[in-house]
């Protein structure tokens, strides 16, 4: 992987794979700077992989291979996997880093805590709460869903608030970068909607790359699409061509369908 100054993800001639099993078959995708995009695909088409070798360390850890050329900015990523990372930790503890000025996990060093765009008070006690309602602006009914486990272990959460208090850490680290594999999965329609808030207003701010199979998700945020099928792209551009009139016919049915 060659780290690049530009702000654009670049992948030519991308291969890939676990062991012998070839998961990328030479892909050719570009991601611009502060673009959405959205990569739809049925399950094992390689999309989770491709989000891997964004992130780099990830796919060293998971003996995933790679050959071509992979470009990607000289920034930190956040990666919000689609099964997170559980931990002692509370939404609290993660959250009141920020008004300790202790480090982050993947912090922009250009840019601290202290510069996010809400409210803060001075009370430690209250910092967590602050920048919980100032991330959910757009979605105050988010907001009241964790502050009622604002304080409770993260490893104790089911499912879907867990990934909605890790999506809530990654607004709140101020990565310009967020790799975000199905964050929707077991949420409830509000759950979905809130996402969707959210993921909308980050638009045009930050460069996110979206694996979702919720179409409705893809449609409400994305800037652009990709269909990654059996590790190769089908079909990739804007995404308002891509929902109105697909060129190629799996994408016809893909968004027909949705699989």
């Amino acid at each position: 992987m060659m780290r690049m100054s530009g702000g654009s993800i670049h992948a030519s001639g991308l291969i890939a794979g676990y062991g012998e099993r070839r998961v990328l078959n030479g892909i050719d995708w570009t991601v611009g700077a502060r673009r959405t995009v959205v990569i739809l695909g049925p399950g094992g088409s390689g999309k989770t992989t491709l989000l891997r070798l964004i992130q780099g360390e990830d796919a060293e850890s998971r003996g995933l291979w790679w050959r071509g050329s992979l470009e990607v900015p000289d920034l930190p990523f956040y990666f919000l996997y689609q099964q997170p990372n559980r931990g002692a930790e509370s939404l609290a503890d993660v959250l009141g880093r920020c008004g300790s000025h202790q480090s982050w996990p993947y912090q922009w060093q250009e840019r601290r805590c202290s510069e996010l765009p809400i409210p803060i008070k001075k009370t430690p006690w209250s910092y967590p709460r602050d920048v919980l309602y100032g991330i959910w602006q757009c979605a105050p009914a988010a907001a009241d869903t964790l502050r009622r486990v604002l304080e409770m272990p993260m490893a104790e959460l089911p499912l879907n608030l867990l990934r909605l208090a890790k999506l809530t850490v990654a607004v709140a680290t101020l990565s310009p970068y967020l790799l975000i594999d199905e964050p929707t999965a077991e949420m409830d329609d509000d759950g979905v909607a809130w996402v969707a808030q959210k993921l909308g207003e980050l638009r045009g701010q930050r460069t996110i790359v979206l694996v979702t199979h919720h179409l409705a998700l893809a449609r409400a945020v994305a800037d652009d699409v990709t269909l990654l099928i059996d590790g190769e792209i089908l079909e990739s551009g804007n995404a308002e061509p891509f929902f109105a009139a697909p060129r190629h016919p799996r994408a016809r049915y893909f968004v027909r369908m949705g699989s």
